[in-house]
C-alpha cells in the first residue's frame, strides 16, 4: 500500500479498465491498478514543468554549464509557482517574473560597492637600474607593453614581457623613461 501525502492511499488492486493498443490485436481492455491511474493523473505537472523550462532555456556549449543553468532554471520556475500560490490574485506571467528577477539582480549588482584595484607600480629607479631583472617562464598572460599573450615575466618587476628578438618588450620596459 502506498501513501502519497494527503491525497490518500493507493493499492495495486485493479480499479478500472483502460484501452491499450496491442500490435496485431488492435485496442484491448486492460486492467489498470489504482496507483498507475493516480500516477497518470499527476504526470501532467511534470509535462507542464518540462514545457515551461524549455520555453526560456538558454543554449550553452559546455556540458557542465548546462547542469548549472538547469539548476537556476528549475529554481526560477519553482519560485514563480510558489509566487503564484502565495499571490493567487496576481497575473504575473512566467516571462514577467523572470524579467523582474533579472531587473532586481542587475540593480543589486550595480549598488554593490566595489573596492578600487590598486596596481603596484615599480618605481622608475628600480625599473631602470638594470640590476636583478631576470626573465622566467610562467603561466600565460598579457604583455605589459604590447598587450599580446606571453609566458615570460620579469621576476623583479612582476610584469609579463616578451623577450624575443622581434618583440623585445623586456628591453623597452627596462630602458624607456616615458613608460
Amino acid at each position: 500500500m502506498f501513501h502519497l501525502g494527503n491525497i490518500g492511499h493507493y493499492t495495486v488492486e485493479l480499479t478500472k479498465y483502460v484501452q491499450r493498443w496491442v500490435k496485431g490485436k488492435g485496442k484491448i481492455n486492460v486492467g489498470q491498478p489504482n496507483v498507475i491511474g493516480a500516477y497518470n493523473e499527476g504526470i501532467g505537472g511534470v509535462d507542464t514543468m518540462d514545457r515551461l523550462l524549455e520555453s526560456y532555456r538558454p543554449s550553452v556549449n559546455k556540458w557542465w554549464w548546462s547542469l548549472f543553468v538547469n539548476i537556476l532554471n528549475v529554481s526560477v520556475l519553482a519560485s514563480w509557482r510558489l509566487y503564484q500560490k502565495a499571490n493567487p490574485s496576481s497575473s504575473l506571467s512566467h516571462l514577467e517574473f523572470r524579467r523582474y528577477i533579472t531587473q532586481v539582480s542587475v540593480k543589486a549588482s550595480n549598488e554593490i560597492k566595489r573596492l578600487p584595484v590598486v596596481a603596484a607600480n615599480i618605481s622608475m629607479k628600480i625599473r631602470l637600474n638594470g640590476v636583478g631583472h631576470i626573465i622566467e617562464t610562467t603561466s600565460q598572460g598579457r604583455c605589459y607593453i604590447c598587450k599580446k599573450n606571453t609566458k615570460r615575466i620579469c621576476i623583479k618587476c612582476n610584469k609579463r614581457l616578451h623577450s624575443e628578438r622581434q618583440k623585445d618588450c623586456f628591453y623597452i620596459y627596462h630602458n624607456n623613461k616615458a613608460l
